[in-house]
């Protein structure tokens, strides 16, 4: 029955711990881990799984990367050479590379095995090569150039590999920048473009409220000027008629008040709306507010000069009445 093994993800989940903490636990305590290749990828047996098992208990009792090898060392045993982390590449990287590497890898063991090979012939030819002729002592020498020659051309092979997958990291890396700068250049033309109509949004709503004030004003003194005109208009009449025709005016008059009052009602009705539209644009923008603030204050005084109308109305009133009361005094 074949033992169980663990990928490093599997090892992970067993340990319920990250894949970033396993791989870094897996390249500083590598010598004490037992592992087997399955095509081009690391098995872990249930030994490695119990050695991380107690590197992990070691972690969370405070205990430093140089305590745990020690305690390592002492109760498994060391099983390869100690290679320094610094000097390792991350496990995600050497995942990354792991094909290349172990085509490299059987590339090797294949020449290393040939090597062996004609190393056990070269040693066969020099034991005869005291009894053979110096012809046999040339063969021995061919044989060893060709072997340094079939050496040199398998190096040279990975070493153009290894240039050829780093330009390709490279060209991958560049082509990934390339395309996060296109990205922020379209995000930040698109805010560009937002604000742009925001402000035309802002600048078309501040043109609306300055149409609607003006116009607001101007119906505002043309009631003025129509209320100063029929107050002149009554003080004419009222030397002029009798007491029938005064209290017609006054009928008049009063209706054209109460008329007037009632377009000063729905114009503070209308300003009340533009009020409301004004605090929706305070939110937008604050120059808005300062102009806003500005139409109170001219409300404010034509509220007061209306309160002043009302009461000259009274004054007059109380006037014609005096004016009404001496003339049946003299009748």
């Amino acid at each position: 029955m074949p033992k169980k093994t663990y990928s490093i993800s599997e090892l992970a989940v067993q340990l319920q711990l990250p894949r970033t903490t396993i791989n870094d636990w897996l390249k500083s305590f590598s010598p004490y881990l037992e592992f087997e290749m399955r095509g081009k990828r690391k098995e872990f047996n249930r030994n490695a799984l119990e050695v991380l098992k107690n590197i992990s208990v070691w972690k969370n009792e405070g205990k430093s990367a140089s305590v745990i090898q020690k305690l390592l060392e002492e109760k498994y045993g060391i099983l390869g050479e100690v290679t320094a982390g610094n000097n390792e590449e991350p496990a995600e990287e050497a995942e990354k590379n792991e094909s290349s590497n172990d085509s490299s890898g059987e590339m090797m063991q294949v020449v290393h095995s040939d090597i062996e090979l004609l190393l056990a012939n070269v040693e066969q030819l020099n034991e005869k090569r005291i009894k053979s002729t110096r012809r046999a002592a040339w063969g021995s020498i061919i044989v060893m150039l060709l072997i340094l020659a079939g050496v040199g051309a398998v190096a040279y092979f990975i070493y153009i590999s290894m240039i050829k997958l780093q330009m390709e990291n490279a060209a991958a890396k560049q082509e990934y920048v390339k395309k996060i700068e296109i990205l922020q250049n379209e995000s930040k033309q698109q805010l560009e473009e937002l604000n742009k109509l925001r402000k035309l949004e802002l600048e078309k709503l501040s043109s609306d409220f300055n149409i609607r004030n003006k116009k607001f004003q101007q119906e505002l003194q043309t009631q003025k000027d129509e209320l100063a005109k029929a107050f002149k208009e009554l003080e004419k009449s009222v030397a002029a008629n009798r007491e029938a025709e005064m209290l017609k005016m006054r009928e008049a008059f009063a209706a054209e008040q109460k008329a007037a009052l009632e377009k000063l009602v729905a114009k503070e009705k209308e300003l009340s709306s533009i009020q409301y539209q004004l605090g929706e644009l305070r939110k937008d923008s604050e120059v808005l507010q300062k102009k806003t603030s500005e139409l109170n204050k001219m409300l404010e005084k034509e509220r007061n000069a209306n309160k002043k109308l009302e009461s000259e109305n009274i004054e007059l009133n109380k006037t014609l009445s005096s004016m009404q009361d001496d003339a049946g005094d003299k009748l």
